[in-house]
């Protein structure tokens, strides 16, 4: 679970660099290289997240909590993918 923990805190300290720099470009006519950066490292490490083959229920889980909850997921799943996560831990579909 040490693995999976590191690339949830990675995610989330991309994310919150990302939000950093969209609300420096909030006015900017065109995102800086920052952005573009932050944007594509913000993406990277929720991939990670993604694509970790967890090892146990509870790494499973971890990683559906954490992925119903993630800021940048928010209104961006279908009914399938929500409810596929929330069965991981334990709740049923709305």
């Amino acid at each position: 679970m040490e693995a999976l923990a590191k690339l949830i805190d990675d995610h989330r300290a991309a994310y919150d660099a990302f939000i950093v720099e969209v609300e420096r470009n909030e006015d900017a006519k065109t995102p800086s290289r920052a952005y573009w950066t932050t944007d594509r490292a913000e993406r990277r490490a929720l991939l990670a997240v993604c694509a970790y083959r967890c090892r146990t229920l509870e790494d499973a889980k971890v990683k559906a909590e954490y992925l119903l909850k993630a800021p940048s997921l928010k209104g961006t799943m279908a009914d399938r993918e929500l409810a596929l996560l929330q069965s991981f831990i334990g709740k049923e579909a709305a």
